[in-house]
């Protein structure tokens, strides 16, 4: 959707600043990252949807929430990683302030790599959903979602098994396709770089 590479950039600050800089912020993202990393997560996303409706805005909304340690793990590591390297310097002896150098320089460069992680979380979100569905926490009629239409079709499974078949195929073609365009965009610079 338009504007979603603006959001992805935004919601990687919080995390490349904690790499970045260090210290004490660094200090506290870590410590919301392990304490939100300690919770159940099928149970989180329960206790939130109870809480707040099953609706597409709020199970959306969740899941992202449920991913974000993922990514942000990663950005930190990746920051970590590009700080040391030599552009980083020269930009520091040209004068250039922390935070222009973290949002011009740094995050432009982990921000591509940090994509490749959302994409494959959509495979796991694809999952998550699927769960909910399955168990009636997820997004009512008229919406039709693949974990629900297993979940009715248990009931007539020895008579119209492909009521259950069909939709766990489709769920696990996606997941792998996904992983495996995930995979690809990964090494297409490693192939560039060995055609070259």
């Amino acid at each position: 959707p338009a504007g979603s590479a603006g959001l992805r950039r935004h919601r990687h600050h919080p995390r490349s600043a904690a790499g970045y800089f260090g210290g004490w912020v660094d200090t506290i993202v870590s410590r919301v990252l392990e304490a939100q990393m300690s919770l159940p997560l099928l149970m989180m996303l329960l206790l939130v949807v109870a809480l707040f409706g099953p609706s597409i805005p709020v199970i959306t909304f969740v899941i992202a929430i449920a991913q974000w340690p993922e990514v942000a793990r990663l950005t930190r590591s990746m920051v970590l990683v590009e700080r040391e390297k030599p552009y980083v310097s020269a930009a520091r002896i040209l004068g250039l302030h922390r935070i222009q150098i973290l949002i011009q320089h740094i995050i432009p460069n982990v921000i591509k790599q940090a994509t490749l992680v959302v994409l494959l979380l959509l495979a796991q979100a694809v999952l998550l959903e699927s769960a909910l569905s399955f168990l009636g926490a997820g997004p009512q009629r008229p919406f039709a979602t693949w974990g629900r239409i297993i979940s009715d079709g248990q009931a007539y499974i020895t008579t119209s098994w492909w009521m259950v078949t069909l939709p766990g195929l489709v769920i696990v073609l996606m997941v792998v396709g996904v992983n495996l365009l995930g995979d690809g965009l990964r090494d297409r610079p490693r192939r560039k770089k060995k055609g070259a």
